[in-house]
């Protein structure tokens, strides 16, 4: 009998190069909010360390089970201006949804995030954020 565990089915970090100009938005969303939501609000991280870490550490296994929860925040994983992946993350279900696949959220991932290193955003700027990076992700489902 084998211990290995299973591979992760997506880790939405590693399509960044790490040496090209990487930001990592978190913006709150109108679903069910977690501790570490309602603690940190919207916020973006520009650390290469900090991007590097979440690169390392955040996997994500498929899941069938579907909440009504909503999602409490939506990442925006983004290159040089550019988006490369959104993750929507309900803290409290324990889920996420990336490229309209469900995901088991650990909870824990957030625990990793070195609250030193994110910079707070305000109303205004998480705005113009959520829009510019929601219609580049309407723009990028489009051609799928």
């Amino acid at each position: 009998m084998s211990c290995k565990t299973k591979p992760v089915d997506c880790k939405p970090f590693d399509k960044l190069n790490i040496k090209e100009n990487c930001s990592i938005y978190f913006i709150l969303l109108e679903g069910d909010r977690g501790d570490f939501e309602k603690a940190n609000m919207n916020f973006v991280i520009t650390d290469k360390r900090e991007i590097q870490k979440l690169k390392d550490t955040w996997g994500f296994y498929k899941t069938d089970n579907r909440m009504p929860c909503g999602f409490g925040f939506v990442v925006f994983i983004t290159q040089n201006g550019e988006l490369v992946e959104e993750i929507a993350i309900n803290e409290p279900c324990g889920y996420a949804e990336i490229a309209e696949e469900w995901y088991d959220f650990d909870k824990s991932f957030l625990d990793k995030i070195d609250i030193a290193k994110i910079k707070k955003l305000d109303k205004q700027q998480s705005d113009s954020i959520q829009k510019t990076f929601f219609d580049q992700s309407i723009e990028k489902n489009n051609k799928r």
